[in-house]
């Protein structure tokens, strides 16, 4: 029985794995309640996503940097997007870096060797715009 609401428990079936799990994520997690307010919500929250990229996530599935970005917007664990592994939502974090550097090193293995270029121009990116803008 699907707990979404209406407008998403109609197209359920013409969904990809982890984009229905997308949807339940962000509907628990942020009450956002249609593909419509997911897109709204990630981009507000810096990754941009139009309308018609929810649609390829729809039917094709979602990029790895695509599940990187919304689980850190929506506050979900890339695992359960990619696999549906629970828990859904860490229950809480222990502050230590190793535990996080654990968990990107395993995140980013398996990731492909395409995507895992892309993270490493985005991070290098993100790194010299931060280093500009202290000056």
């Amino acid at each position: 029985m699907c707990n979404l609401a209406l407008p998403i428990c109609q197209t359920i079936n013409t969904m990809t794995d982890d984009y229905t799990r997308l949807l339940e994520a962000a509907r628990e997690l942020r009450q956002w309640d249609t593909p419509a307010e997911v897109a709204r919500g990630l981009s507000a929250g810096g990754f941009t996503v139009s309308d018609q990229i929810m649609t390829n996530w729809k039917g094709r599935g979602i990029s790895s940097i695509g599940i990187l970005e919304a689980c850190r917007i929506i506050g979900c664990r890339t695992e359960y997007i990619r696999s549906g592994r629970l828990p859904m939502k860490d229950s809480g974090t222990t502050g230590q870096f190793g535990d996080l550097a654990t968990r990107a090193a395993e995140i980013i293995d398996a990731m492909l060797p395409s995507d895992q270029q892309k993270l490493l121009h985005y991070l290098q990116v993100a790194k010299d715009q931060k280093r500009l803008q202290s000056k």
